[in-house]
C-alpha cells in the first residue's frame, strides 16, 4: 500500500494518492477497532490481539496525507490567484468579454476549490473520528495521540480557511450576492 501511495505521489496523481491513503486508513481503523474490542471484553476467553501491530499512522503517512491534500487543490488555488490578479489589472477594464470570462473562471475555480476542500475535510474527519487509541506493539511506530490529534485538527482548520477565502472578499462567492 505504501508503495502505491509513493508511486502516486511521484507521478503527481493526488486523487490516486488519496484513494490509496483511504484504503490504508480503512485498514488502520479496522485494526484499531479489532484491538479495541478485544481489550474491552471482560471475558477471559477473549484471545484476540491486545496490541496494534500493523497499519500504524506513521510520520510518513501523515506527510503523504498532507502532500496529497495540498496537491489536490493547489493548482486550482494558483489558477484562482492568477485570474483574480488579471481581473484587477486595469488593462482588462475596457474589455467586457474578457472581464466576463475572468469572472466566470473565478467563480468556477472557487466552487471547485470549495467542493474539494469539503471532500478533504470529510476524509480527514472520518478517519479522525473513527480511529481508536489502542495499545501499540511497537511504541515508536506512531506519533503520540496528542500529536496526531493536533495534526488532524490543524489540517481541518486549513481547509476551512481555504473555503472561507473562496467565500469572502470582493471576488468571493458571497461578495457578489449583495442583493440576495
Amino acid at each position: 500500500m505504501i508503495f502505491l501511495i509513493n508511486l502516486s505521489e511521484h507521478v503527481k496523481r493526488p486523487e490516486d494518492m488519496l484513494m490509496f491513503l483511504g484504503e490504508y486508513f480503512k485498514q488502520s481503523v479496522s485494526e484499531t477497532l479489532y484491538v479495541n474490542s478485544n481489550n474491552s471484553g471482560n471475558d477471559a476467553s477473549n484471545r484476540g490481539k491486545k496490541k496494534q501491530d500493523k497499519f500504524f499512522v506513521t510520520t510518513d503517512i501523515i506527510n503523504y496525507l498532507g502532500t496529497a491534500s495540498k496537491m489536490y487543490i493547489e493548482d486550482l488555488r494558483q489558477e484562482l490567484r492568477v485570474s483574480i490578479a488579471l481581473f484587477r489589472n486595469p488593462t482588462f477594464h475596457d474589455h467586457a468579454k474578457q472581464r466576463e470570462a475572468l469572472v466566470k473562471n473565478i467563480k468556477e475555480a472557487q466552487i471547485l476549490i470549495v467542493k474539494r476542500c469539503i471532500q478533504i475535510y470529510k476524509f480527514i474527519d472520518y478517519f479522525h473520528d473513527r480511529r481508536k487509541e489502542v495499545p501499540l506493539k511497537y511504541l515508536t511506530q506512531q506519533p503520540p495521540p496528542y500529536i496526531l490529534n493536533a495534526f488532524f485538527v490543524k489540517m481541518k482548520a486549513d481547509y476551512l480557511r481555504y473555503i472561507y477565502e473562496c467565500l469572502s472578499g470582493d471576488n468571493g462567492l458571497l461578495g457578489s450576492k449583495k442583493n440576495v
